[in-house]
């Protein structure tokens, strides 16, 4: 193990004793110490969810990035794991970028991730090996560099490799670049032993002129049809729904849609699940809040709640995993409302928003809790309704139409979907 990776590990050991659960959020997965953003290398490996992500341990604001690491059973409750991976090589000393997990047949977990040198203005393409919790990094690394890359492309916009491997035994890895005129493009390579890789062909093509980076794509196939994610730089992640011909290796859209319509989203992985569900999860931050927002705390960034992905009359869905649901049956917060109701919301939680669900005989009901407008949004059947809130209260009552007499005391999680 190298100096700067046992120094990770000592220092987010001991910083991580100094926050306590009421400084973490209770269902979000956040930092173990210090800065989190995208997720990184999203994986169902030795019956457990690996979650790796971007991480800074020394600091709450962005900086030289680390692989953070933390295991889940269930997708909700998650255990840190020590730093999985630290700048410590010339290839990527000033940062460990994004990247992906992948089962190897000899039973080991290879990461994939991108190599950092400012110096050089060099992005290139890295490999470890580990088993679930300690990785060492490939004596080939870097596995491309800029003798692999066609002409034109800029060497210091070239990151985010999402890899699989395919049933023939072929291995493929999709790479964020930018062409010649500033566009960003999905590069796609091709290897026999996930070693040796050769360029194979242009898998996509962002908007022309629009002079955006694709960053963290990720592509797999879902309900017979292929679906692409990519999060355009400085903007929101989208999906596009399409054909990928095997042949020409080109992906063909036929539709393209927004994930998520709220503005803290950014950077969604998935992995397929032991049942064959396709799972997502996403950093819950954006650029243009996130130091505002995490100002004063111990840890900043955290990631949205996972998500079951599906297809429905031509578009992507998703929804909470169904574990959320079997985890909140087990709560003694959880109010099944039967009769007409007042509910009383406590407003203890210092979130930004917070989000409960009530279920009814005959409806259901969403509330939205947002502290820093003092605003309590009430959709109820499609109509949403809203009102105010004093800073400084404790408690509100809320009538649900149509359902209220007796009332009933809910505290509000502290989650986002």
């Amino acid at each position: 193990m190298t100096g700067p990776l046992k120094e990770a590990r000592a220092y987010e050991e001991k910083r991580a004793k100094e926050i306590t659960d009421q400084e973490r959020a209770h269902v979000h997965l956040t930092p173990y110490c210090g800065w989190m953003n995208d997720p990184n290398g999203f994986s169902f490996y030795q019956d457990r969810y690996h979650l790796f992500y971007q991480y800074t341990p020394y600091q709450t604001t962005w900086g030289l990035m680390h692989w953070g690491h933390a295991v889940s059973s269930d997708l909700l409750h998650w255990a840190y794991l020590p730093c999985a991976m630290a700048p410590d090589q010339d290839y990527d000393k000033d940062g460990c970028f994004s990247g992906t997990a992948l089962t190897m047949e000899d039973g080991r977990q290879k990461l994939f991730y991108t190599g950092v040198t400012r110096a050089e203005e060099l992005q290139v393409q890295c490999m470890a090996w580990g088993d679930g919790r300690d990785y060492e990094k490939s004596t080939v690394n870097p596995v491309i560099d800029p003798s692999k890359l066609p002409n034109g492309y800029a060497l210091q916009d070239f990151r985010d490799p999402k890899v699989w491997r395919e049933d023939s035994g072929i291995y493929r890895m999709l790479v964020s670049a930018r062409n010649a005129e500033g566009d960003g493009e999905l590069l796609l390579f091709s290897s026999d032993d996930s070693e040796t890789w050769i360029f194979t062909s242009v898998l996509f093509q962002g908007e022309k002129g629009a002079g955006v980076m694709l960053e963290c794509p990720d592509l797999f196939r879902l309900d017979g049809m292929t679906v692409l994610l990519v999060s355009p730089m400085g903007g929101k992640s989208v999906a596009y729904l399409g054909e990928l011909n095997e042949k020409t290796w080109r992906f063909h859209p036929r539709s393209m849609q927004q994930i998520d319509l709220g503005p803290d989203f950014y950077a969604p992985q998935t992995t397929e699940a032991s049942d064959g569900r396709r799972i997502l999860i996403g950093w819950m931050q954006n650029w243009d809040t996130v130091e505002e927002k995490t100002k004063g705390r111990k840890t900043a960034g955290q990631m949205t709640l996972p998500r079951e992905l599906f297809l429905q009359d031509g578009r992507l869905l998703q929804r909470p995993v169904r574990e959320l649901f079997s985890s909140a049956k087990k709560q003694e917060e959880t109010r099944i409302l039967a009769h007409d109701q007042k509910v009383r919301i406590r407003t203890e939680t210092q979130e930004h928003a917070s989000l409960v669900l009530l279920k009814g005989e005959a409806k259901s009901y969403t509330l939205l809790l947002d502290r820093y407008s003092c605003e309590l949004f009430c959709d109820t059947t499609g109509e949403i309704r809203s009102e105010n809130f004093a800073q400084e209260q404790e408690e509100i009552t809320v009538l649900l139409p149509g359902i209220g007499k007796e009332e009933t005391t809910l505290r509000m999680e502290r989650f986002f979907i």
